[in-house]
């Protein structure tokens, strides 16, 4: 029985069904390289990549891990930032109408177009980066939280009231529950933008960084290289999803989204 629940437990994760994805992937890139013909220059083959793998690992390592922390660090400066301004948002219409715009311009500007300012006010070490990975991810977090947190029915609300629940037991007991499930979905989607937010300071000012070694990649026209580098950021940004993901089986498990039919 006990096996039965850990084999569904790994069906049910996602990573059972990439499998043959990621084979079907493979063989579609085997297929397209050496039986299309098309030039390595363009698209190499899978042999190459591993070659290239094989020859730069310790670069491709230290360069995923400084990433890693720009992803993690502009994810965290995302949250810490969205979550009081949403907080703000649902409690203060005044705040709400003041800062609408404010939002809506900062997520029109270009991010190419600021990178370049962070770069001159905070140098070009770790902290612009996540600085443009947190301004990438910071919206999708903010809407998410936001709705989430206004979209509790209102009879709930007024149930609590009636009751005598004073306003921090409401949110704690009533409100925050019912708001996790779209609370998680932003964490997944500030995850993942944050994976692009980092590569894009990388492109724009970066000495180190998987971003930073696909430019040199690009102009080497190594395309093994730059392919191994696209690679490890896919990889890394499937195993923050999941990770959050994970995260999210855990505390959101009574959400009608993580129970799985038995039929």
């Amino acid at each position: 029985m006990s096996a039965r629940i850990g084999l569904r437990a790994i069906y049910d994760s996602g990573w059972f069904t990439m499998v043959p994805a990621t084979v079907g992937v493979i063989a579609l890139w085997y297929f397209t390289t050496n039986v299309l013909k098309v030039p390595s220059y363009l698209i190499p083959g899978p042999a190459s990549v591993i070659t290239s793998f094989r020859e730069n690992w310790p670069s491709l390592a230290q360069e995923s891990i400084a990433t890693l922390r720009e992803i993690i660090g502009g994810f965290i400066i995302s949250v810490a930032t969205a979550v009081p301004l949403a907080l703000l948002i649902i409690y203060s219409p005044t705040f709400e109408r003041f800062m609408n715009p404010l939002i809506v311009v900062s997520q029109a500007v270009p991010k190419v177009a600021v990178a370049p300012l962070f770069l001159v006010w905070f140098g070009f070490g770790e902290f612009p980066k996540m600085l443009i990975a947190a301004l990438i991810a910071f919206f999708p977090m903010l809407i998410s939280v936001t709705v989430g947190l206004k979209g509790l029915d209102p009879d709930m609300l007024d149930l609590a009231r009636s009751m005598g629940a004073p306003g921090y037991r409401v949110f704690w007991k009533v409100r925050l529950p019912c708001a996790l499930p779209n609370v998680f979905a932003g964490f997944k989607l500030a995850i993942t933008f944050s994976v692009i937010g980092a590569v894009v300071g990388e492109f724009v000012g970066g000495d180190h960084g998987i971003g930073y070694l696909i430019q040199l990649a690009s102009g080497a026209q190594r395309s093994d290289l730059l392919f191994a580098g696209l690679i490890v950021l896919s990889v890394m940004g499937l195993a923050l999803f999941y990770l959050v993901e994970a995260f999210e089986r855990k505390f959101v498990f009574w959400h009608h989204s993580q129970i799985t039919p038995t039929a």
